[in-house]
């Protein structure tokens, strides 16, 4: 039960930020103490880690 609720709440968390947030969304103050959560795919993900 515990890991079908878990299921269902990160669906909706990735619904949200994909249809809501147009992907990605912010938490905290801005600046150095911000946070952002991002919905990548792979070829996205690669790009980010690979920047200088």
């Amino acid at each position: 039960m515990k890991r079908k609720v878990h299921s269902l709440i990160v669906r909706f968390m990735a619904y949200y930020l994909k249809e809501r947030c147009g992907g990605a969304t912010h938490v905290y103050p801005y600046g150095i103490e911000g946070r952002y959560i991002v919905i990548m795919n792979e070829e996205e993900y690669h790009h980010f880690t690979n920047r200088a």
